[in-house]
């Protein structure tokens, strides 16, 4: 899916086009493939996402977080832990394999790019506690969540 929004540098606005799945996005009018556009606002632009990956979500996918990075920054950022998030995706998403859930939330090492029964894990579960994909790349970059709500 095309992503676009409204980003700030250096005091100016501008829109930040990209693919909310890591591929690559070629602009309509000129046929060049980009990882991520940045044009003006009233720039005539506009972009399909293509089915080749990005070498940057390559990477961002392969990026590895311990058991305790992910479940420090959980708790710093909404004070719940692994227990209180399965408790919370028992009960807004009761199809989901919760036992299944519960061990892959004991491995050691977390992956950006995971998935848990076909379903991306961090962006499904970034989502209920509505982060963003942004936020989870965040996460797995500085091993923090960006703070929510009352901050």
């Amino acid at each position: 899916m095309i992503i676009t929004k409204e980003i700030e540098i250096n005091g100016k606005t501008f829109k930040k086009t990209y693919s909310s799945k890591g591929f690559y996005i070629i602009q309509n009018e000129t046929g060049h493939k980009y990882q991520q556009a940045v044009d003006v606002l009233d720039a005539p632009y506009t972009y399909t996402e293509t089915d080749e990956i990005s070498p940057y979500a390559e990477e961002l996918a392969k990026r590895i977080l311990t058991g305790t990075d992910v479940q420090r920054a959980l708790y710093h950022a909404t004070e719940m832990n692994f227990k209180d998030l399965i408790k919370l995706i028992q009960e807004r998403m009761p199809d989901v394999d919760i036992k299944g859930l519960a061990i892959e939330f004991e491995a050691n090492q977390f992956y950006r790019g995971a998935t848990f029964n076909d379903i991306p894990l961090f962006d499904t579960i970034g989502a209920l506690l509505g982060y963003t994909p942004d936020d989870i790349d965040y996460l797995f970059e500085y091993k923090e969540l960006p703070l929510k709500g009352n901050e």
